[in-house]
């Protein structure tokens, strides 16, 4: 409606052609990194082994994308059937700042912890990859309590509304403890590796099928 106020056809349409092809974007930009890092992560067996099943001929995470897509779709048409569920995914939406800041503050801390040794004789390096990040790191977790603090005096009582601020932290406080429980699961279930030794595995323990093109491997 607003397009038409500025320009005839056709070109009042091309905002409608803008969105569609950003709404394919935002999909493909949230399924595909995804699958990858589930795929990554079922690896290294902190996830179940289904993520690390991929396509015979491409070598995508297949599995991984149509889990996530089937997830997506569950979750999309129980908001649209289920106020409450709508609402929960509103309020994490809402939320989600707090998240950014918690993963962004321990990325930067976990830099700078893992090349602290370079503060012994590098004073420039050390400002790039230790001062710099920790700082960052501890500015990103300032402005997540900054969050926290708002969406606590947001409101006096609990109440399933996107606008609660109680509400509002419910939603990453559960996200959190899903994590935790995944963490757990990993952990003391399948004994992975990677919470002994904080190391990833590499791409070489993945048996891929090789693929065949025009009689060549």
């Amino acid at each position: 409606m607003f397009a038409s106020t500025l320009a005839g056809e056709p070109w009042a349409s091309l905002p409608l052609l803008a969105l569609l092809f950003s709404a394919v974007a935002s999909l493909l930009a949230g399924l595909i990194p995804t699958a990858r890092q589930a795929l990554a992560m079922g690896r290294d067996r902190t996830l179940g082994k289904v993520w690390t099943r991929v396509h015979p001929r491409y070598g995508t995470p297949a599995a991984g994308t149509v889990c996530n897509a089937a997830i997506a779709l569950v979750i999309a048409v129980l908001a649209v059937s289920i106020p409450q569920v709508s609402a929960m995914v509103l309020a994490a939406v809402n939320a989600v700042g707090i998240l950014v800041a918690g993963y962004y503050g321990l990325t930067a801390l976990a830099c700078a912890v893992r090349f602290r040794a370079v503060l012994r004789g590098r004073p420039l390096e050390a400002l790039t990859v230790v001062v710099i990040p920790a700082a960052c790191g501890l500015a990103m977790f300032a402005l997540g309590g900054v969050l926290v603090a708002s969406y606590l005096t947001k409101s006096d009582h609990l109440a399933i509304d996107p606008d609660n601020g109680y509400f509002q932290l419910l939603c990453p406080g559960l996200v959190l403890a899903a994590g935790l429980v995944a963490a757990a699961v990993a952990k003391w279930g399948r004994r992975s590796d990677y919470f002994r030794t904080g190391r990833g595995t590499d791409e070489t323990t993945l048996e891929l099928r090789p693929v065949e093109v025009d009689g060549a491997v």
